[in-house]
């Protein structure tokens, strides 16, 4: 039950953040519209590429509970990324490192469900 009540806390973050955050990025930060889908493929791609790897072989070693610590963490860490980019001022590496770790965290999400 413990599991199960983590799990749904750390999908609340990446059920709000998840969608709006190209509408975010344009409208409420202010980026180009071609500058956050070049930084939304090509990072989101990287990103995902790493994170299933990387992912993948941690879920071997990890158990249940320290992947999903880790990865309320990395979700964190993301959520607080884009908070960062609505108080400062907008630049393209910001927002690179904010799409990155949350393309990254949302990657673990397969592995975490199978581990389960």
């Amino acid at each position: 039950m413990a599991y199960f009540a983590v799990n749904c806390a750390l999908q609340a973050g990446r059920c709000f953040c998840h969608e709006p955050d190209n509408h975010f990025l344009i409208r409420g930060v202010g980026f180009d519209a071609g500058d956050v889908g070049l930084v939304n493929k090509t990072l989101g791609l990287f990103a995902t590429i790493v994170g299933a790897l990387l992912g993948g072989v941690l879920m071997q070693r990890l158990t249940l509970f320290r992947a999903l610590l880790i990865f309320g963490i990395l979700q964190g860490a993301s959520n607080a990324g884009y908070w960062l980019l609505s108080v400062t001022d907008k630049h393209i590496y910001t927002m690179g490192a904010a799409v990155f770790l949350k393309t990254y965290a949302a990657v673990w999400v397969p592995p975490l469900l199978l581990h389960c």
